[in-house]
């Protein structure tokens, strides 16, 4: 008896659609507080921006970047005005910089983007099933649209709904041009 390949065995069984966990969300869902709603702003600032970073890793690089840059202006000056303004501006450049990130990224996705159509369109006219198709389109296309659209058709593989798969796209990258594509 000859064995299947893992991911025939893994595309057959639907309890495998929730383990692509990737993200770690510090907001807590539910929840309608200022607060919250805070950290799922900082949530999808850290997806969206593609970094290989979670959102609790980036939280404690402007942690990190707030106490240097404070003790930095303290060690300058000896002046809480400054140490405060040194705590401010340590803080903001992880955020700024995770902001450029997302800026950019957004940016060569939109230009990749009639491409990447275009090849599915051709792939689904040439009778290919729209799985297999994005698998295909995965391949062709450059970053960052590679690594999302590699990550939907991992979740197709796995088990997850054509709608939760494509659907999850536009939020994880911003760019509300996908939400055509879901």
């Amino acid at each position: 008896m000859r064995a299947q390949p893992l991911t025939l065995l893994a595309s057959q069984q639907p309890q495998c659609a929730g383990i692509l966990h990737d993200e770690q969300p510090v907001a807590v869902s539910g929840k309608e507080s200022l607060a919250n709603r805070l950290n799922e702003r900082f949530d999808r600032l850290a997806v969206q921006a593609g970094v290989e970073m979670t959102p609790t890793m980036l939280l404690w690089l402007c942690t990190c970047s707030a106490a240097i840059g404070g003790l930095a202006l303290f060690v300058l000056f000896e002046s809480p005005l400054w140490t405060a303004t040194g705590l401010s501006i340590g803080a903001w450049l992880p955020v700024c910089w995770a902001e450029e990130c997302r800026v950019r990224r957004q940016a060569r996705m939109l230009e990749q983007l009639p491409e990447v159509i275009e090849r599915l369109a051709r792939l689904q006219r040439g009778g290919r099933g729209l799985c297999e198709s994005i698998a295909f389109a995965a391949q062709d296309a450059p970053q960052p649209l590679r690594g999302e659209l590699d990550a939907c058709a991992s979740r197709l593989q796995f088990g997850a709904s054509l709608a939760e798969a494509l659907g999850d796209l536009p939020r994880r990258t911003g760019v509300r041009e996908l939400h055509q594509v879901a």
